[in-house]
């Protein structure tokens, strides 16, 4: 199949233009012309004997089609629309009658041959379209070779009658061409500008990080045309464009879609302290944002039916941060509390390593070595040493934002069992209010070899405290989590942090 594609642009400045402005150039439909091309028959098409003279219908057809031409292109107002052509001659389609009534009789040859195979429907439409496509554009004749293939399709006694229905079937696909409106707004330039306006409305949260990556930069064609038709006759795939309105539909689709999979307790759930703080920001933000863009720009009443979805679910989520924040405030309390142990863990690992300094040290020096660390690791909480609780000073204090109680802790030398005994004593007649639910003993051993020892009259000291009430965990060998009473109010429990170091003087 060969032809030839020729352009006359009637608007060179805005031709440039398009060039140097927009990521797509659309050329008028009235700016390319082409001749067309020559169709073959298919299958065993036998041309009959003294074709088109053969019988009346070829001879009306040809007939039809040369008193047509003589008025060409004076024959409608869409022909007539060729005279104002610089390229146009009339002699250039002087051939048009024959080719018209050579196609028709190709064709239904071809109906008449494949109506009976299975893929019957896709083998006929696709050579109908082969053979309208022949006639170049402008289209010139292949509205009368369309015409004559819709009658004959009509009116043949080729088709049995137990196949009626193919008869019915490709007299709506004639039906769906003759009644096809040219659909408006498919201007790809409107397309691609309707997408970026879908994109600028995404949040700018971490959620939907992917989807401004994977089309940051790109043109999703997908979305913007059908999928491609391959026609084995012409050889070409054809793709049609979508509408804007049908893009707006697939965008309003996809919106819901991706805010569907959203699980907001879980991703809530998932973030750390900052992350969360950060969060609750991104969203009041991207909701002002929505609003002002809004305000500043124009959109179509179907753009605003997914800005509305979005709108909703920004609000809706920062509802229910709302009223999540409260149960994870305290899920993080929780999680803080292992992350601070944990912390206090790795600070005394590395002490253990040094000796020239723990060697020097006495239970205070041990708390000031820990609290500039302790300082450090949450911008929402307040860590002091020394500081008043109840009656007496503590040695280490974290306390939120609110000046509420997280963590007591005291840091104690290993001086045996009745030692260990009196600083429990301390702790929580001293310093442990009824609020207060977590606290710790820091032991630091400097005099014994045998460590292990330490380690297991610690526990018992522990378990044999009348306020003991059970063992939760251990930790790293070192570290040992019980339930404690309350002193004040025996049916309150209180976790108890038993932490050993071995500092032992190594002289």
């Amino acid at each position: 199949m060969k032809r030839s594609i020729n352009f006359e642009i009637s608007n060179p400045k805005k031709f440039i233009s398009d060039i140097e402005n927009k990521k797509f150039i659309q050329i008028p439909a009235s700016d390319i012309w082409d001749l067309g091309y020559s169709t073959k028959p298919y299958h065993d098409y036998k041309q009959p004997e003294g074709f088109p003279n053969c019988c009346n219908y070829h001879k009306e057809i040809l007939s039809n089609l040369n008193e047509w031409f003589d008025s060409f292109p004076n024959c409608c107002d869409n022909h007539k629309n060729l005279l104002k052509k610089k390229w146009f001659k009339k002699e250039l389609y002087v051939n048009i009658p024959n080719k018209v009534v050579n196609s028709v009789s190709f064709t239904n040859s071809f109906i008449e041959l494949s109506i009976q195979k299975d893929s019957w429907y896709k083998e006929i439409t696709d050579y109908i379209d082969y053979s309208i496509d022949s006639f170049g554009a402008p289209n010139v004749g292949g509205e009368r070779y369309f015409s004559a293939i819709k009658y004959w399709t009509k009116n043949s006694l080729v088709i049995p009658k137990e196949i009626e229905w193919k008869r019915n079937q490709l007299l709506d696909y004639f039906n769906s061409l003759t009644e096809e409106k040219v659909k408006k707004n498919t201007d790809l330039n409107l397309l691609n500008s309707t997408f970026q306006n879908w994109i600028k409305f995404i949040p700018e949260i971490p959620l939907f990080n992917n989807i401004k990556i994977a089309y940051k930069g790109k043109l999703p064609m997908n979305l913007f045309l059908y999928d491609g038709e391959y026609n084995r006759f012409t050889g070409l795939t054809k793709f049609k464009s979508r509408t804007q309105s049908e893009l707006i539909e697939i965008l309003f689709n996809h919106t819901r879609k991706i805010l569907s999979q959203l699980t907001s307790e879980n991703i809530y759930k998932s973030l750390n302290i900052t992350d969360k703080e950060k969060y609750e920001v991104q969203i009041v933000t991207e909701k002002h944002k929505i609003e002002q863009l809004l305000l500043l720009e124009n959109f179509s009443k179907k753009e605003l039916k997914y800005i509305k979805v979005l709108k909703k679910w920004l609000k809706n989520e920062k509802e229910f941060i709302g009223e999540l924040k409260p149960i994870f405030d305290k899920i993080t309390e929780q999680s803080f509390h292992s992350f601070l142990i944990q912390q206090i863990f790795f600070f005394g690992q590395s002490l253990e390593k040094l000796n020239h300094l723990h060697n020097a040290f006495g239970e205070e020096e041990f708390r000031d070595y820990f609290l500039p660390h302790l300082t450090q690791i949450s911008k929402n909480h307040i860590t002091t040493g020394e500081t008043f609780n109840k009656n007496g000073k503590t040695d280490i204090l974290i306390q939120d934002l609110n000046a509420c109680n997280i963590f007591i802790a005291e840091c104690k030398l290993w001086k045996g069992s009745s030692y260990l005994s009196s600083a429990i004593n301390q702790l929580f007649e001293r310093y442990v209010l009824w609020r207060d639910e977590k606290v710790a003993l820091i032991i630091f051993n400097k005099d014994n070899k045998d460590f292990t020892k330490v380690i297991e009259i610690a526990k018992e000291t522990i378990e044999e405290h009348e306020l003991y009430d059970s063992f939760v965990e251990e930790k790293f060998k070192t570290i040992i989590t019980y339930n404690f009473k309350h002193s004040e109010d025996t049916t309150k429990i209180i976790t108890l942090e038993l932490i050993l170091f071995n500092c032992y003087k190594n002289l």
